[in-house]
């Protein structure tokens, strides 16, 4: 679903995207692991490893006139992590430079600011509070 989701919706997108006047960009949206691997959820972190070389390889054959980009997200608070064991949730906290979770908010910031960017293609913007900095 990674890969070929961001794979299959942007090429059922493009001929929209090549005709708009917009400036347009596609942004996807990959992961922490992709960067660090994941113990028990290769699968995970290869398929989000995909979407950054996707992306990369779309930005390039895209331009000039549609910039591809995509977001590494690290540690979000959602309902997914919300159940997480207190004491796995403060080793986790402890590897976070800026001493707090992301909110999905920041990652929504991050992808508009890359709807902006009209000079960045072919990049991921890293969104883990330094977690893992590259």
């Amino acid at each position: 679903v990674n890969v070929n989701g961001a794979f299959n919706v942007t090429k059922a997108a493009l001929s929209h995207l090549r005709a708009s006047d917009d400036d347009p960009s596609v942004t996807n949206v990959s992961s922490i692991l992709a960067h660090t691997g994941a113990p028990i959820e290769c699968h995970y972190a290869a398929s989000k490893g995909g979407l950054i070389s996707l992306t990369r390889s779309h930005a390039a054959d895209f331009a000039p006139g549609i910039r591809v980009n995509a977001v590494a997200p690290g540690d979000i608070e959602t309902g997914m992590t919300a159940d997480r064991d207190p004491e796995a949730n403060a080793e986790q906290l402890a590897a976070i430079p800026v001493g707090r979770f992301g909110q999905p908010a920041d990652v929504a910031d991050a992808i508009a600011y890359l709807r902006d960017a009209t000079f960045v293609t072919g990049e991921t913007l890293n969104v883990n509070g330094g977690e893992e900095m590259r």
